[in-house]
């Protein structure tokens, strides 16, 4: 939970950042190009919830599948996957977009520095906890 508060807030805060660009796919059109830095973020939050390695994302589902398939509940653990492999598609037509084609809309305005420094923090909260996991354990409860 500790990290998909980290990955959430930060691809939220990436939409807030875009303004009324970020609440529709076709806003993304280009962004790698017309701004780097947000999309590489963006880029990384999205990798993140799709559970792709080194990120917390992938850490962080790989536990929760590992306790189902523990427990027994091999149908859970199923579906957990398969509402992976589904997630995947969503969040990676984002990226797709962002990278793949030509921007429609004017440059987004600079985004201020204080939301660029906390979605810089969320972003290496999320690649950490996916190289170091064990790293943000202080912050862990104990079930």
């Amino acid at each position: 939970a500790f990290f998909y508060v980290f990955m959430t807030l930060g691809a939220f805060g990436v939409v807030i950042a875009l303004g009324e660009r970020g609440e529709k796919l076709d806003g993304y059109h280009g962004l790698a190009v017309q701004r780097r830095g947000v999309a590489a973020l963006m880029l990384v939050f999205l990798l993140s919830l799709t559970g792709i390695p080194p990120t917390a994302g992938f850490v962080a589902k790989f536990v929760v599948i590992k306790s189902i398939v523990a427990t027994g509940h091999w149908a859970l653990a199923v579906m957990a996957v398969a509402c992976s492999v589904i997630s995947a598609f969503v969040y990676l037509r984002v990226a797709l977009v962002m990278y793949m084609k030509e921007p429609q809309d004017a440059e987004p305005s600079p985004c201020p520095l204080a939301v660029v420094a906390a979605l810089a923090v969320a972003a290496l909260i999320t690649v950490i906890g996916g190289v170091f996991p064990g790293s943000f354990t202080i912050w862990a409860v104990a079930p």
